[in-house]
């Protein structure tokens, strides 16, 4: 599969590829505001190996990317959106000291679902087993008063590049 379909974060770091791909999506969606918010503490990722830079795994990167990509994929589609805020950030734990989350969260103002629609669509099936795959949490809310929330929190462990 890797093959067919390689990772887009091969070349790039994980946090280029999304600034990359929000761009792009952005122009062939010119219609449709998008504001993307990286936290400071994630940014780090997006620097080449170097000890003192914390690095993470390419199964999560690419999980994010898909995430990204998928979540852009059915707002074009099916929302009918103006505008969409995409937010990555690193969060600590409030039980665990020693635990940190990359907490990725995509808001629409689009038209929402339903219950029965969204089990039908495979996208975020995918979506679900993809977060699932890395240890993480899927959630799925609507935005009030109008739009869609999709969100997926995933622990992640940090080490040094080498």
């Amino acid at each position: 599969m890797r093959r067919l379909r390689p990772a887009p974060t091969n070349s790039k770091s994980c946090v280029d590829g999304i600034h990359l791909m929000v761009q792009e999506w952005q122009e062939q969606q010119p219609n449709i505001d998008v504001v993307l918010h990286i936290q400071d503490g994630v940014a780090l990722f997006s620097e080449q190996c170097a000890k003192q830079y914390r690095v993470i795994s390419e199964q999560v990167s690419v999980t994010l990317y898909r995430f990204v990509q998928e979540s852009l994929t059915n707002i074009a589609k099916h929302a009918q959106a103006n505008h969409v805020d995409i937010s990555l950030n690193l969060v600590d734990s409030k039980t665990d000291n020693d635990a940190q989350y990359l907490c990725l969260e995509i808001k629409d103002d689009g038209n929402g679902f339903d219950g029965q629609t969204i089990s039908s669509g495979m996208g975020m099936i995918g979506m679900r087993e993809r977060i699932c795959a890395v240890g993480g949490e899927f959630f799925v809310s609507n935005n009030t008063p109008k739009g869609l929330i999709v969100c997926a929190k995933i622990p992640i462990h940090i080490a040094c590049a080498e």
